[in-house]
This record gives structure tokens, C-alpha cells and sequence, in this order.
């Protein structure tokens, strides 16, 4: 009866939550089961469960199925459940906010910033950020600092990516309540493990079976973060291959320091710190010790944790600080199912709200005490200002122009450097199209520090890495960045942006510089040839009066596209049964590479962007704004689900 009572009472003053947080590495679920008490969580236990061969572990479906045993297992089912993704699916990217900008401000203020940085498009994309500094912003000086205003990270994570983990969740027949950053999650459970100095470097390793994330802690606080594929088999330890895998991570990790190095001139590494469950731990840990010239220690985080048992504690990092960071206290700073967005102040719409009203009462008046005559030679009058102010608007468009390309060019020969010489000797350095192509490029420069920016996508995370070397052979300095795998139907799954510095008079040989033989069915010569011809041809002769026009190839692409044919009817975007059948035989012929008749996650994924970028667009174009709209991808995914 006593205990009842209690009980009840505890109920009247907010009983804790409980949760479980959730990390998977593709080999392995990890689970820990814990309870929020005011301002602090408190783990109660934790599980593990092998992958069992053969699962596909992309497939939310399967890999739901698995974590919904676990928590029945551990009499948890039904709880709410905080999982986070990794480092090589986020984009990370600082961003400088103007000074002054108040907290409402921001989130519109870093959707609009990060925009052209990103390399998707943001529609696309789940963005949230927090106002902490990091190794590229602080690369400036201090007097640039103090004026270029606050300094802000910004993450950005694909909707698919959030859909998958969502669709995990549902499977384990279970609520997402949090989907962090992993790298902010170790960092939590490293800080609650040891104390470090307020200016002591910590290098933070990660070692999962299929990527191993590097983090750099200056002061508790994370600088620096990326994510390299390094592949650690099952049984490394036993197998007599640990020392290829150690070599492997060795090598990430110099990229890494070397990378950070480019920034933060003169920094020194105080302690190294590794955590994992692939069983090379200890030995990388003696590796890395030499190499770097720092102590080196195995994460235990049981008994900060207050688990008892330190055997195999060290793989339960993620889950363990993304537990702990659930606490009403410091809170880790990213959340892509509820991130933060821009809120519009109460008496900024209540002053909008009275300036509208007033401005319709004064054109009532206007309105009822005008003349008909009056009121329609002021239109006149009007639409005429307003023709003349858009003719003048475009010329001053043009002006504007020309001016930036004018200010742009003398600023190129004032930092006195060749960059066509610069151009020549990059393409002669970068490898062939067949292992390796550019999707974006920019030049960027402030104070005389001028760098070319490339996002490269690679068949091999090696060509990347070979790469840089070269670039560091022909003297030239270099900043690569996170190293992420994404779906592609043409194999070139590896992407990383590599930022090149140009020093000013730089020598440059360019008589030893041998570009790459271009591809045997390179098509580029062929179809430069046959726009140059149609350029020099002469005009059409115009058809009589009578007859139907011709189909160009205009009305061609417009066809393609969706849009209505300007001398014809409309093309058919009916999503017939035969259309539907068409792009089910076309889809599982690229994309089904095991050849049974289903698509994986992701398969799927590729089916999606071959949709929304093909000729099947206009099928699902509601809005036949040539491009689909989010609230246009759900026929998609219906469709989808009937092929997995």
C-alpha cells in the first residue's frame, strides 16, 4: 500500500523517462537502456547482438527486425529509442553569421548561407546547426575574426537518411524520439570518462567494421571530425590481417593530422584515445603511440557508466554518450528529426498585421473618392513606370555584370598567379575519367589566401588518396575533406572536396606535365564537332502558313521534361498500368543487381534519384514545375515499396 503511494507520488511530480539508445556498425546492435532523473540519465544496463550472415544490414526492414528482439530480449519493447547517424553521412560545414544576429534570425539566416556550399540541394536535405567554432573558421586572423561576426557549424543530412533510420525504428516497432551526430556522442562519453586540460588535444578513434571515425578534442570541445573507409574484417586478430588493417587506419589518421595541420600551424597531440569492438584496438593503440610520439589508452567508459563490467565496454561509445547527452543538462547540439527553424517574434507580426490593414484602409479610401477617369490613366501612368523600372532593373543587372567579372579579373592579376598554368598542371596531376571525375568547382579567396575547391567522386577510396599525394609531390598544398560513400549506378560511390591552396608566383613545369589519355569511347570531340556545325548552318527556311509545325528538338526536351509543347497538345502524364510496367522493366534492369526481382535500400535509393532525373519525371509532376517537390515523392515511394 506504501509502495502504491510512493509510487503515485512520484507519478505527480514527473516520473523519469526511460529510453534506449541505439548504434549499429554494420556488424554489431548495441543498446543501452537508461533513465532520465531531472537534469542527468543514468544507464540501467546494456545489450549487443551479431548481425547474423547474410542479413543485409542497409535493409531498415531486417535490421529493425533484429533490434525489435533485442529489446524484447531486454523487456524494453516499445520504448522510445535515440539513435544517431554516422560521420561519412552528414555534411559538416562552418558558416559565418553576421554580427549581432539574434537567436530567431539564425536558422533562416544558415539555410540561406549554406545553400551554395552544399553538394545537394537543400530542399533535399535535413539542416540543423550550433554556434561553436571549428578548425576552417578559425582560420582567420583575430581582427577578421572580431568583425566577420558569429561562427556557426551546420550539418546537413540527406532525407533518405533520416527516412531509413525512421523506417528502423518503425520496424523494431518502436518511436524515434532523437537523431544525433555520432562523433558529438563519443565526444559526450569521453568527457564523462576523463578530464583533460582546458587546452589539451585530445585524437579521438572510432574503429567500426566498415569505417573508422577521427576526431580531434581541443579542450573537450570537437575541432575537427571526418570519417575514413577503412574495411576491419570479423576475425582481423585471428586471421594474421591485423597488421594490414592497423596500416590502413595509420594512414587515415596521418591524412588527418596532416589535414588539420594545413590550419592550426603548430599544435600538439597530448593524448590519443581509441575505442571499438573490431579487436585491433590494443594493437593499433601500440601502433599509433610510436608513430605519433603520445600516450595512448583504450576507452572504459563502464564504470563512469556505472556498468561494473569494463570487457567490451569500449564498443558501446556511441550508445553510451548519446545516452548520457539525453540529460536535461548540456544536450548534445544536433537533432535532424527536430531541428531548429526559424520562429517568427509575436510583435513583428502583430506590426506587419497593422501596416497591412492600415495600407488597405488608405486604398479604400483612395479607391472610393477617385474618379473612374482617374483611376485608369493612373494604371496607365503605372504600368508604364513599372515596364520602364523593369527595362532599367535588367539593364542594371547587366551593368552589375560585367562590373563583377571586370573587379573579378584585375583581383586574378593582382594576386599575381597563372591560373591557366595552375589549371593545366591540376588536370595533368588528376587521374582519368574512368577512376575519377569533378562535380563542382570553386575558387575562393580573402586577404591574398586564394585556394581552388574540388569535389571529387572516385571508384576507390585509394585514387583519392593517391591524389593527394601527387598534389603534394608537385608542391602544391592541400585540405581534403570528409571522405563519404553515397549510392551511385555508375560506381563512383567515394566523394571528398579537396581544397587546393595557390601561392602567389608559384613555379610551375608544365613541359613534364602529361595529361591522361583520354577514354577510348570518349564522345566529347564528336558532339563539340557536331554543335559546332549546327551553329554554322543556315537558318530554316520558314514552313507555309498551312502547315502543322515541325517537332524541333526543343519540343523535344520539353516532352522530356514534362512541359506543354508550344505548337501541340500537352504530352500524357497519366501513370497508366503500361507506363508502370515500362518503368518496372527499366528500373529492375539497371538497378537489380541480384537479378530476383526486388530492390536493397540501396538500390532503391538509386531508382529514386534515376527518377527524379529522368524521363519518367513528368509522370509525378503534380505541380509541372519541371522538377519534383517533396510533397511530390510519395507516388514514388509507393512505387518503390513494391518492388523491395
Amino acid at each position: 500500500m506504501m509502495g502504491s503511494l510512493v509510487e503515485r507520488l512520484k507519478g505527480l511530480s514527473g516520473r523519469p523517462r526511460r529510453f534506449a539508445a541505439v548504434d549499429c556498425d554494420g556488424r554489431h546492435i548495441r543498446v543501452a537502456y537508461a533513465r532520465r532523473y531531472g537534469r542527468s540519465s543514468r544507464v540501467l544496463r546494456t545489450a549487443a547482438m551479431a548481425i547474423p550472415p547474410g542479413t543485409d544490414a542497409s535493409d531498415p526492414l531486417q535490421l529493425g527486425a533484429l533490434l525489435g528482439q533485442v529489446l524484447r530480449d531486454m523487456r524494453i519493447g516499445g520504448v522510445g529509442l535515440l539513435m544517431n547517424v554516422t560521420r561519412a553521412e552528414a555534411v559538416l560545414k562552418p558558416v559565418t553569421l553576421p554580427p549581432g544576429a539574434s537567436q530567431n534570425e539564425m536558422a533562416g539566416m544558415v539555410s540561406f548561407q549554406v545553400e551554395k556550399e552544399l553538394p545537394f540541394r537543400s530542399e533535399e536535405a535535413v539542416i540543423d546547426f550550433t554556434i561553436e567554432s571549428h578548425y576552417d573558421a578559425d582560420a582567420a586572423p583575430l581582427d577578421a575574426q572580431a568583425a566577420r561576426g558569429i561562427d556557426v557549424l551546420v550539418a546537413a543530412v540527406r532525407l533518405p537518411v533520416v527516412d531509413h533510420y525512421r523506417r528502423i525504428a518503425q520496424a523494431a516497432g518502436a518511436r524515434l524520439l532523437r537523431l544525433g551526430l555520432r562523433p558529438y556522442a563519443n565526444v559526450r562519453c569521453v568527457n564523462a570518462c576523463m578530464q583533460s586540460g582546458p587546452d589539451a588535444t585530445v585524437l579521438l578513434l572510432h574503429l567500426g567494421a566498415d569505417e573508422t571515425e577521427i576526431d580531434l578534442l581541443v579542450g573537450g570541445s570537437l575541432m575537427f571530425s571526418r570519417s575514413a573507409s577503412v574495411k576491419i574484417p570479423p576475425d582481423a586478430a585471428q586471421s594474421g590481417v591485423i597488421a594490414e588493417s592497423i596500416r590502413a587506419v595509420a594512414m587515415e589518421v596521418r591524412r588527418s593530422v596532416q589535414s588539420y595541420l594545413a590550419v592550426e600551424r603548430a599544435f600538439k597531440i597530448d593524448k590519443i584515445v581509441i575505442a571499438g569492438g573490431t579487436g585491433v584496438e590494443a594493437a593499433a593503440a601500440q601502433e599509433l603511440s610510436a608513430e605519433l610520439k603520445a600516450p595512448c589508452e583504450l576507452l572504459n567508459p563502464a564504470p563512469a557508466a556505472g556498468l561494473g563490467v569494463g570487457a567490451g565496454a569500449s564498443a558501446f561509445i556511441s550508445a553510451l554518450g548519446l545516452a548520457i547527452g539525453q540529460g536535461g543538462g548540456d544536450r548534445l547540439p544536433f537533432d535532424f528529426l527536430h531541428p531548429k527553424r526559424h520562429v517568427e517574434p509575436p510583435n513583428k507580426l502583430r506590426t506587419m498585421a497593422i501596416a497591412a490593414g492600415a495600407v488597405l484602409i488608405a486604398a479604400s479610401i483612395v479607391g472610393v473618392t477617385a474618379g473612374a477617369v482617374q483611376v485608369s490613366a493612373r494604371k496607365d501612368a503605372a504600368e508604364q513606370a513599372h515596364q520602364k523600372l523593369i527595362a532599367e532593373k535588367e539593364n542594371e543587372k547587366s551593368l552589375l555584370r560585367s562590373a563583377k567579372q571586370v573587379k573579378t579579373l584585375q583581383q586574378w592579376q593582382d594576386e599575381r598567379r597563372d591560373w591557366l598554368a595552375h589549371w593545366t598542371r591540376l588536370s595533368a596531376l588528376f587521374p582519368g575519367a574512368p577512376d575519377a571525375y569533378i562535380i563542382a568547382l570553386k575558387t575562393a579567396g580573402t586577404s591574398g589566401d586564394w585556394s581552388i575547391s574540388l569535389v571529387v567522386k572516385a571508384r576507390d577510396s585509394k585514387i583519392i588518396t593517391d591524389l593527394g599525394d601527387r598534389l603534394a609531390a608537385a608542391g602544391y598544398k592541400f585540405q581534403p575533406g570528409g571522405l563519404t560513400t553515397t549510392p551511385d549506378p555508375y560506381g563512383y560511390q567515394y566523394s571528398e572536396e579537396v581544397r587546393v591552396f595557390i601561392e602567389p608566383d608559384m613555379e610551375l613545369d608544365l613541359g613534364s606535365a602529361k595529361p591522361v589519355d583520354r577514354p577510348a569511347d570518349d564522345d566529347s570531340i564528336r558532339q563539340l564537332a557536331k554543335a559546332a556545325a549546327a551553329e554554322e548552318a543556315p537558318a530554316p527556311v520558314p514552313a507555309p502558313a498551312s502547315a502543322a509545325p515541325a517537332a524541333s528538338p526543343a519540343d523535344a526536351a520539353e516532352t522530356q521534361s514534362g512541359k506543354k509543347h508550344s505548337g501541340g497538345s500537352p504530352p500524357d502524364r497519366r501513370f497508366t498500368d503500361e507506363v508502370k510496367q515500362e518503368l518496372k522493366k527499366d528500373v529492375l534492369a539497371r538497378f537489380d543487381k541480384n537479378h530476383d526481382g526486388k530492390l536493397d535500400s540501396e538500390e532503391s535509393r538509386a531508382v529514386f534519384q534515376y527518377i527524379r532525373q529522368g524521363k519518367y519525371m513528368r509522370y509525378f509532376d503534380a505541380n509541372r514545375n519541371g522538377q519534383l517537390d517533396r510533397d511530390e515523392y510519395a507516388p514514388i515511394t509507393a512505387f518503390l515499396d513494391e518492388l523491395r
